[in-house]
C-alpha cells in the first residue's frame, strides 16, 4: 500500500515539475518543491519507494543523463538526503 502512495506522490510530483519547467510564478515553482518534499518524506518500504526517491531528487535538481555530482544538491536537500541513506541501511539490513 505504501508504494502506491509513493507512486501516486512521485507522479504529482512529476507533473507539478513539469508545470514549473514551463512557469515563472512563484506559487507554481513552490508547488514542485512542495511535492518533492511529499515524495521525500513519506516512508519507504521497498526498493522501488527508494527508487522512486532517488528519481525524484534528480528529476529535481535537473540532472539528466543519470549522472550527477554533490555540487547539484543543495544545502536543504542533505537532511533528506542522509533520510533516504537511512531508509536504504534499513531496508538492506
Amino acid at each position: 500500500m505504501n508504494a502506491t502512495t509513493v507512486t501516486a506522490a512521485f507522479d504529482a510530483f512529476v507533473e507539478a515539475n513539469r508545470a514549473a519547467a514551463l512557469s515563472e510564478e512563484p506559487a507554481v515553482i513552490d508547488a514542485s518543491y512542495a511535492a518533492w518534499h511529499r515524495v521525500m518524506d513519506i516512508p519507504s518500504t521497498s526498493r522501488d519507494d527508494l527508487a522512486l526517491k532517488a528519481r525524484s531528487l534528480m528529476i529535481y535538481r535537473g540532472v539528466t543523463g543519470g549522472l550527477w555530482a554533490l555540487d547539484q544538491i543543495n544545502d536543504d536537500d542533505f537532511p533528506r538526503v542522509a533520510k533516504l541513506v537511512e531508509e536504504v541501511a534499513l531496508l538492506n539490513a
